[in-house]
């Protein structure tokens, strides 16, 4: 972190080297700090630094928690191009829950989750399992015209062949 700080001190840093400084506040549970260095990186542009920020209100580290402010860092991240596909996990997993300050859409859910596979994000039985229930009721809300999905059987058989393809996937993957 001083090496860190250094090349900050000297108008020499990056995206990852204020980044790390944020990750070693954080996990030290000093988060005040951690957001001081990625919000540096904020006035920057850096995605990562961002994303992080994301992060803190997703997970209320050091500010409460507010999913509708990750939403807005993490859909700038990846407007500034991140490449890690986490800040689409973590709107597929804000879209797929909903709650209070964002409401629950499972067909964001699902290209978002769908944007992160892209990008190569590596994901676990859960997070698999939810993107395949996200385009099953992406589907069957299309094909019953429910909630405000006009009703669209074409439009329908594509969500339940992605749901069948990453059910699949999570068979053969995970086998439990």
């Amino acid at each position: 972190v001083d090496w860190y700080k250094r090349a900050y001190e000297k108008n020499k840093f990056t995206d990852e080297s204020l980044n790390h400084i944020g990750i070693f506040y954080n996990d030290g549970e000093n988060y005040p700090e951690a957001l001081k260095w990625w919000r540096i990186g904020e006035e920057k542009n850096f995605c990562t630094c961002i994303s992080n920020l994301g992060v803190a209100y997703y997970f209320g580290n050091g500010v409460d928690i507010n999913w509708q402010q990750a939403v807005k860092y993490f859909e700038r991240a990846i407007a500034l191009g991140s490449k890690s596909g986490y800040p689409e996990m973590k709107l597929g997993d804000i879209y797929y829950a909903g709650g209070s300050t964002v409401a629950q859409n499972y067909e964001r859910a699902a290209k978002y989750f769908a944007q992160a596979l892209d990008k190569g994000r590596k994901f676990s039985y859960d997070e698999l399992a939810k993107l395949a229930e996200a385009e099953y009721r992406c589907g069957t809300n299309y094909s019953l015209g429910l909630l405000d999905f006009p009703e669209d059987k074409k439009v329908a058989d594509e969500w339940f062949k992605k749901a069948r393809a990453h059910g699949e996937k999570l068979r053969l993957v995970y086998r439990r």
